[in-house]
């Protein structure tokens, strides 16, 4: 869909749909913007279609009106508002679409002000129409090509067998071993009394995360684990929750993504981190139907379509960059 590459063409192409003469709708007599009292429900506050949301006055099409006349009036419909912003953002939040309107009504004003300053007119401001021009029908051949795609239930399903452990869930328990203990800042150290220090530090941690996984793997509470594992760093936080919960495969990091591999009660092996030691164990595992993610196979397997299209227009054109002006190293244009 188009974005906000778009948005300066679509402030200027529109404003002709938007501007009225003197059998326009009255200006409301509060500004259509929602207050903070009743953002909640703005979209249900009983404004219709054709009433107007966004009014500016002393903004009016042709040269012959006086920009002092009180039939000189600008009104933006709810329909014509809520078209605008489905096409530039869908799902904007009702703060971002108030915050939209009063830069919309903005623009139409400066606009205004180009065309009467001469702005529009001349060779740099058609190089800059032909450059949105372009980058606009760029994007919508994006949009056609999505729209125009067409997956079948047989493809969602053989795209479902093939990544079958992305749709694997299992809950998990994660225990956290600092890797060094919080010090007294108060007693002033040497460098190697600082540095001896940290060093014991590090191998009584590390010591202790393999302590604890052996407890961990004899089925003691991880949570309880966890409370030890901060008191002897030196961590007060209270009682801990080491339970994450339902977690994905793509929600962990990648060199912690093998617990997905495990079975309900095993433990993971110790990882370790920068910032200490973690240890996993699968409490248990499922495994989403696939009529629970078909929306996101269906988007996910579109996507691939259209970047394979994509790729196909522009590898039959075979784009090629000088390399005298260039340089041999610089990579040709990529793909959308």
């Amino acid at each position: 869909m188009m974005r906000y590459v778009a948005i300066g063409v679509l402030c200027g192409t529109l404003a002709w749909a938007q501007a009225t003469n003197s059998t326009s709708p009255a200006a409301p007599s509060q500004p259509a913007a929602a207050t903070n009292a009743d953002k909640s429900s703005a979209p249900d506050a009983g404004i219709g279609p054709n009433e107007p949301v966004i009014t500016v006055k002393g903004l009016c099409e042709g040269s012959h009106a006086s920009p002092d006349s009180k039939d000189c009036v600008t009104v933006i419909t709810r329909a014509q508002f809520e078209k605008l912003v489905a096409d530039i953002q869908p799902n904007m939040s009702l703060p971002a679409q108030e915050h939209f309107a009063n830069r919309y009504a903005e623009t139409l004003i400066l606009a205004r002000a180009a065309h009467e300053m001469s702005l529009d007119q001349g060779l740099e401001f058609e190089e800059h129409m032909e450059i949105a021009r372009i980058s606009i029908l760029s994007e919508a051949v994006s949009d056609a090509l999505r729209e125009r795609a067409q997956i079948s239930d047989k493809e969602i399903e053989a795209y479902y067998q093939q990544h079958l452990d992305d749709y694997q869930e299992a809950n998990l328990r994660r225990l956290f071993i600092p890797r060094i203990q919080q010090m007294d800042t108060k007693e002033k150290l040497t460098e190697e009394q600082q540095e001896a220090r940290t060093r014991e530090s590090e191998s009584t941690m590390k010591a202790e995360a393999e302590k604890l996984r052996a407890r961990a793997v004899a089925g003691e509470n991880f949570g309880a684990l966890q409370d030890e594992a901060f008191e002897l760093a030196g961590i007060h936080a209270g009682h801990s929750n080491a339970e994450l919960g339902a977690t994905q495969r793509r929600e962990l990091p990648p060199n912690q993504a093998f617990v997905m591999d495990l079975k309900p009660g095993e433990v993971s092996s110790i990882i370790t981190d920068p910032s200490g030691y973690i240890i996993y164990r699968v409490d248990s595992k499922t495994t989403q139907p696939v009529g629970q993610v078909q929306n996101d196979i269906r988007e996910a397997l579109v996507g691939e379509r259209v970047q394979q299209q994509l790729k196909s227009l522009i590898d039959a054109a075979n784009p090629v960059l000088d390399e005298r002006y260039f340089g041999p190293e610089t990579p040709g244009p990529q793909n959308p």
